[in-house]
């Protein structure tokens, strides 16, 4: 048996796909994770490219909790005096009952709303940083579908790994 020595490798370190690694060989790019694998035959890949992008969903997603928090923490004050105006009057006209213990589990919710408002804010922070470092992602086009490859934030070593495979393609194509 033959086994050919890869040409080229890259491992995700980080990212979703943090565990398996990338292999380039004379006619094939493999994809190997715990899973399983993946090979792509270079004379298949109709285009491929990398790059570094930020990631816009997070962002999208960390601005949205973040307003979010601030009307949580906004409706703190106003709801605190509803309910302390609510139980003084509730107080006088009944002596226990539903109203009293339902009034009392609703103070309870509202002074929880900081808490929860803190809670919010800081999972909005942490998604507007994942998506401001952002990925650095290899995208490779095998008719009809794509396939993507992303590791976070800005990695060169990704970038080599796609001028290789590029070249290798570049290198197949020639009569």
């Amino acid at each position: 048996m033959n086994v050919e020595a890869p040409l080229a490798t890259f491992e995700f370190r980080r990212g979703e796909l943090a565990g398996s690694h990338l292999s380039l060989f004379g006619a094939s790019l493999v994809h190997r994770g715990t899973e399983g694998f993946e090979s792509i035959h270079l004379d298949r890949v109709a285009a491929l490219g990398v790059a570094y992008e930020r990631v816009a969903r997070h962002i999208n997603w960390g601005c949205v909790l973040l307003v979010l928090a601030a009307i949580l923490f906004a409706a703190f004050w106003p709801l605190r005096m509803l309910v302390a105006s609510m139980a003084g009057e509730v107080s006088v006209q009944t002596q226990g009952g539903f109203l009293p213990a339902a009034l009392r589990a609703f103070d309870l919710s509202v002074s929880l709303l900081p808490a929860a408002s803190l809670g919010v804010a800081i999972r909005a922070v942490a998604l507007l940083v994942l998506g401001w470092i952002g990925e650095t992602v290899m995208r490779v086009v095998v008719a009809p579908e794509e396939r993507v490859f992303a590791t976070r934030g800005r990695d060169p070593l990704l970038c080599e790994f796609g001028e290789s495979v590029s070249a290798q393609i570049a290198k197949r194509s020639r009569p």
